[in-house]
């Protein structure tokens, strides 16, 4: 696959980003040696790449340390690969009198001046934050970050990221609508309209299990992850009945 075909299979990414992705797939192809990106890439991105990987004599491999990860850094490699540029820190809130949240956390590290795209997910438990950064920027967020606003905090970091198990948490949401279109779950979880829901659609806001969606009538089914940026990410669980008027009762976990 050529370098032109390539940047176009990205309908809705920066060039700059999806060229820079193809030099380094291209050069570890060459050289025979371990490459990764140094940044974090949403799901949009890295589920594209590992569908175009049948193209390519190297492997493709997106790492985000937690299971499930939306934000992931890429390895290209002809072998397995066995470490990533990958570090896991746990932020420890030590005050007693204040209760964060997960844009607390996100907000303090990128109050430091570094790039969202330099860290990947979070994910908070009992007023402790677990956050995947990229190595380069490691001793810089362990010497600079030294509170979440008014909440001082410690940070460690965890050696054993590879065996590391923690589930996010989940708000339970119950919504109702008149199928099971994309269109129309998106409109329930995002309480927005069917024309606003649509727009996104049309303008690749919207994931079903890391794809982009192309088509508003789309069928979600019970365990499809749905992505909407700038709203969050969704687990379809199940429909529990319907209403009067013979709408769908659905329940929908938001992840938090």
């Amino acid at each position: 696959m050529d370098k032109k075909e390539f940047l176009n299979t990205f309908q809705y990414e920066d060039k700059s980003v999806i060229a820079n992705l193809y030099d380094k797939l291209i050069l570890s192809e060459k050289i025979n040696s371990e490459i990764f990106s140094a940044e974090f890439y949403p799901p949009n991105i890295w589920n594209t790449l590992l569908n175009m990987g049948s193209n390519f004599d190297v492997n493709i491999v997106p790492y985000g340390i937690f299971k499930d990860s939306e934000r992931r850094i890429i390895g290209f490699s002809h072998y397995e690969i066995n470490d990533y540029p990958v570090e896991l820190i746990c932020i420890k809130n030590k005050s007693r009198f204040s209760t964060l949240k997960h844009k607390d956390f996100l907000g303090a590290i990128m109050s430091l001046g570094i790039k969202r795209e330099k860290f990947g997910d979070l994910i908070v438990k009992n007023q402790i934050c677990y956050a995947a950064v990229h190595s380069e920027v490691l001793d810089y967020i362990k010497d600079n970050l030294n509170s979440i606003g008014r909440s001082p905090c410690s940070i460690t970091v965890l050696d054993d990221k590879f065996n590391f198990n923690i589930e996010p948490d989940f708000q339970e949401i119950t919504i109702i609508s008149s199928s099971l279109r994309c269109d129309g779950i998106v409109c329930g979880i995002c309480k927005i309209t069917r024309s606003n829901s649509e727009n996104l659609i049309k303008r690749g806001k919207v994931l079903i299990n890391y794809e982009t969606v192309v088509e508003k009538n789309t069928i979600i089914k019970t365990g499809d992850i749905i992505t909407v940026r700038g709203f969050g990410k969704f687990k379809m669980e199940q429909t529990i009945g319907w209403t009067g008027s013979g709408k769908n009762k659905i329940i929908v976990k938001k992840f938090v």
